[in-house]
């Protein structure tokens, strides 16, 4: 084979590994935005059966890590903690924990009795 088209070979396979490359790292980002989309949706729905206020309207990804999910395959697992009000002037922390798109877990400090 000619030197060129050797150089010419794997100049395409490096911009092709660059495209997938980047194409995982979109779908990567895309998800993550979803899941905290979904994130603050449940605590928002979550709050307002509570009684309390979702501080700041927000949710911050405070772990995160690989675990098998349904039909063994891999994906991720993602605890959201935020912030509530349940007298406007107090802040307690709440979390919730999505497995993939779906939520696992929600904890919500109530108001206080």
């Amino acid at each position: 084979m000619h030197p060129d088209a050797v150089a010419g070979r794997s100049t395409l396979e490096g911009i092709l590994a660059g495209i997938l490359v980047l194409g995982v790292l979109l779908l990567a980002w895309r998800a993550n935005m979803r899941a905290r989309e979904t994130a603050v949706e449940v605590c928002r729905r979550t709050c307002r059966a509570y009684g309390v206020q979702l501080l700041d309207d927000t949710v911050a990804l405070a772990r995160w890590r690989v675990v098998r999910g349904g039909g063994r395959l891999l994906t991720m697992r993602r605890i959201y903690a935020f912030e509530v009000s349940a007298d406007g002037h107090s802040r307690e922390g709440g979390s919730v924990t999505l497995t993939g798109p779906n939520v696992d877990a929600i904890w919500v400090p109530g108001p206080p009795e």
